[in-house]
């Protein structure tokens, strides 16, 4: 697995901007990042901010510092916590790679992976960082279906169809088997059918309670 990285499929090229200058932040705070640079190689605790599905990455948190680096997260499609971390106790991981879905065309060939690994100093730090990164992922997805043409519906439910039922159906499903059985069981126990009355008319009276 590796630290960090070095794809360009998972960084963007934008025009410089200062922390104070980058609009619509929607998290922002510290993080320890692997620096594999030909000098001073290890972990380094840099500044990042989401904003529009971008994480940009500073040295300082002053409103002038100049970003160096950006994270494209529309190149990923999971966040997870690292079992055995390296730096904290607090890590988590970027994946580009994820299961396959119905929106998803059919092909032969493996994607590209590649991965980032980051650590928070808290293990709030490290749920507040997961929470905003799903978010974006989230986001992402809706704009996709949203985006897909009317006329791929077909498709996308012919391929929906091809995935293979979990064992038993749904949980909704087997929820709503189990409170039908009971209610049969519950009327076959608790009532009883009357067929003698004296106007020929069915009456039904509860276990326990007089006519």
């Amino acid at each position: 697995m590796s630290f960090d990285s070095k794809s360009s499929s998972s960084k963007t090229v934008c025009a410089a901007l200062t922390l104070g200058k980058l609009g619509n932040i929607t998290h922002k705070g510290w993080l320890y990042r692997y620096s594999g640079g030909s000098f001073l190689k290890g972990w380094k605790r840099r500044f990042f901010a989401i904003s529009d599905e971008r994480m940009y990455v500073f040295k300082e948190n002053y409103h002038d510092s100049l970003h160096y680096d950006v994270i494209d997260l529309t190149t990923f499609r999971q966040v997870q916590q690292i079992s055995t971390p390296r730096k904290t106790k607090y890590g988590f991981l970027l994946r580009s790679l994820r299961r396959p879905s119905v929106f998803d065309e059919p092909t032969g060939e493996m994607p590209e992976s590649f991965e980032v690994e980051l650590y928070a100093d808290t293990e709030y730090s490290l749920n507040e960082w997961m929470s905003a990164i799903s978010k974006v992922f989230v986001t992402m997805d809706l704009r996709t279906i949203q985006s897909t043409p009317l006329s791929s519906f077909d498709a996308l439910v012919h391929r929906a169809g091809l995935l293979q039922p979990r064992v038993g159906g749904s949980i909704l499903n087997r929820m709503d088997k189990h409170r039908a059985t009971a209610a049969m069981d519950h009327l076959q126990s608790s009532s009883t059918l009357v067929s003698g009355s004296p106007d020929g008319v069915a009456l039904t009276h509860l276990n326990g309670l007089g006519a």
